[in-house]
């Protein structure tokens, strides 16, 4: 998949796309005996679209700032919150 095809996936409304074309990312085996690069590549080709996907029957869009937190701080702030 190239930086194009990624960008062209990231900028597409979840409205446009029909949900039957989408792969629930529950559903995907991961081969951990891959190296992280080829893991990183056979995850990209099962998932289709890194950004649209479903988890079990909810429609998922992924969408990052572009000056925003760090995923990881975001989520460390959100499990604190919760105590």
């Amino acid at each position: 998949m190239t930086m194009a095809e990624l960008k062209h996936l990231y900028e597409r409304n979840l409205e446009e796309i029909d949900d039957t074309t989408l792969v629930d990312v529950e559903s995907i085996q991961m081969d951990d005996t891959l190296p992280p690069t080829e893991c990183m590549l056979d995850y990209l080709e099962k998932i289709r679209n890194p950004y649209c996907f479903l988890c079990g029957e909810i429609p998922v869009k992924v969408v990052f700032a572009e000056n925003g937190a760090e995923l990881g701080t975001m989520l460390k702030t959100y499990f604190l919150s919760l105590k």
